[in-house]
């Protein structure tokens, strides 16, 4: 773990095991409380954590520099970067706080000013953030004052200014009262100016095309927002997290949908920026909201409709409509594991009780990973301390609904990749029972056998990477490999940080896994020699290792089927 501790020091993370990593980030904090670890690089580490979603490491490390240490304004600010991706916005908001009288008072630190508007502008997404979470209309006028005035204090900080005009073209559109604002063209056109001439004068801004696309959609002109969002897309300087913060904006404040959107401008541009997700990185992003919203549509779509929606789904048309229904109905069953405070820790999902014989009395049990949820896995959270929340019911009410873990019945810890032990040990999976149910959850349904290993067999990812909605993926989705005892199921299929847990499909939409891990370098199960693959232990193993080879009821006789609901 050293070597890893040392990369994230200089700001380069290395491809490694979610709990590989959280054990480097622990011996990073023992150096942070045993004070010798220099400024700088606790901040390389912190950075080069959020640049790459591992938002409760980033925060692990400026949390423990903040408790140690006097303030660092650049550790801060990451800190609260870090919390608004968990949804920590509560806290966020207390950084942020404690944060600028501190900056204040540094008149003579250049530096410490200049984080001023950094984070005045992170308050202005703590509260935009709120107003997507509740729709209420006081925060969506708290976050534009707060992006507004402190684009008025520096009209070179097109960022701001360009919330302010997102937001404020939101309120109109909502029916609030903005006549005695300033006159939306004039500032649009205005911040529109500004990022272009800071574009012209330094190519390498990255965001400043963003900011202009952005302009261009709120004006109307559509040609030209698409035109500067691929010169965005594609600039060399991007990364996931920025593409990710763009997507976030055109689907939350202006509407945005790449699956069957009224065909706006703002859905042109989510459909490129999924496509662009989808080519680029194999995977695609669908916001719980657009889940009820699509299975709603589908019926009613044209047939180029329909080729388009299995196009932006897949990347291109080899998806099925029938798969597509079947896989808007899985994802109401995956669940987000998170913290007492909301921080989102992985991924679950719910399976019909009697998939294993010992709980064949219960109608759902709650099956994730051991490094997710477990008290003896360290960085994993205590099960007493562990909610599970089903974010497309969630959005359908209106509100967060979270659900208590409750007994723990049966846990395996996690072991190295690729490492075959008849089964028995090391599965890195933890089922649980809620102490309340969805009402209306579809269970999901477990494979009888597992897929023949062959070049055109595919396996399908759902999960709950950290800040994001559902991410599924479909892209690269080979099925490598399982080894001999039907216990390790290796693919190609892309995930990131926060899917831990997550269900690995067959074709049919069937689960066939847990998903736990994947590197670059894993080793392979028949051969040798490694390749880059993700690993995931198969619920075969998992009867095997808790239940032996008991017979078990069907799933059918308790439970509704994804193919009857879609």
């Amino acid at each position: 773990m050293g070597r890893l501790a040392d990369s994230l020091k200089l700001g380069v993370i290395q491809d490694a095991q979610p709990w590989d990593l959280g054990a480097a980030v622990e011996l990073i904090v023992e150096e942070i409380e045993s004070t010798s670890l220099p400024v700088a690089n606790a901040r390389s580490a912190v950075e080069v954590l959020i640049k790459n979603r591992h938002y409760d490491h980033a925060r692990t490390i400026a949390e423990c520099w903040e408790q140690r240490h006097d303030f660092d304004p650049l550790l801060s600010k990451y800190h609260a970067q870090a919390l608004i991706n968990l949804t920590s916005l509560d806290e966020a908001e207390k950084v942020l706080n404690l944060g600028l009288p501190k900056l204040r008072a540094r008149e003579k630190d250049a530096g410490a000013i200049k984080q001023i508007p950094e984070f005045e502008g992170l308050l202005g997404r703590v509260f935009k953030q709120r107003y997507v979470a509740t729709r209420d209309p006081s925060w969506l006028v708290k976050a534009r004052e707060k992006y507004l005035n402190t684009y008025r204090q520096g009209r070179n900080r097109f960022w701001h200014g360009i919330n302010a005009v997102a937001l404020l073209v939101l309120e109109e559109r909502e029916g609030l009262d903005i006549s005695a604002l300033p006159p939306l063209d004039v500032l649009v056109t205005e911040v529109l100016g500004t990022a272009t001439d800071q574009y012209i004068a330094d190519p390498n801004n990255a965001f400043a095309a963003a900011t202009v696309s952005e302009a261009y959609l709120a004006m109307g002109d559509c040609e030209e927002a698409e035109f500067w969002l691929y010169r965005f897309l594609l600039h060399p300087a991007v990364k996931p997290f920025d593409i990710e913060s763009y997507d976030r904006q055109i689907r939350e404040i202006w509407n945005g949908s790449p699956l069957v959107g009224c065909g706006s401008c703002a859905d042109r541009l989510s459909v490129i920026i999924t496509r662009h997700i989808a080519k680029t990185e194999h995977r695609f992003f669908i916001s719980s909201a657009e889940v009820r919203e699509t299975k709603r549509n589908i019926e009613g779509l044209s047939e180029g409709e329909l080729q388009n929606l299995e196009k932006n789904f897949s990347g291109d048309s080899t998806l099925s409509l029938q798969s597509v229904k079947m896989l808007l109905n899985a994802c109401e069953s995956v669940g987000c594991v998170m913290t007492a405070s909301g921080q989102r820790v992985g991924t679950g999902f719910l399976l019909c009780g009697s998939t294993f014989s010992r709980a064949a009395g219960l109608t759902q049990v709650f099956v994730t990973n051991a490094h997710v949820i477990s008290s003896d896995v360290p960085n994993a959270i205590a099960p007493e301390e562990a909610f599970v929340t089903f974010e497309v019911e969630s959005t359908a009410r209106g509100n967060l609904i979270r659900y208590k873990v409750g007994e723990v019945l049966f846990t395996s810890p996690p072991g190295a990749l690729g490492v075959s032990n008849g089964g028995k040990h090391d599965l890195d999976v933890t089922i649980v029972r809620l102490h309340e149910l969805p009402t209306d959850a579809i269970v999901l349904q477990k494979a009888r056998s597992l897929p023949l290993v062959d070049s055109k067999t595919r396996v399908y990812v759902v999960g709950h990477p950290r800040g994001s909605g559902l991410q599924i993926s479909l892209q690269d989705s080979r099925l490598l490999d399982v080894d001999d005892d039907n216990r390790l199921v290796h693919y190609r299929t892309p995930t990131d940080p926060g899917s831990s847990g997550s269900p690995v499909f067959n074709t049919k939409w069937e689960v066939i896994a847990v998903h736990h891990g994947g590197s670059v370098a894993t080793p392979r199960l028949n051969g040798r020699g490694t390749y880059e693959a993700n690993e995931g232990i198969s619920l075969q193993a998992i009867e095997r290792a808790w239940l032996g080879q008991e017979e078990r009821a069907p799933c059918g006789m308790i439970t509704q089927s994804l193919m009857s609901e879609g």
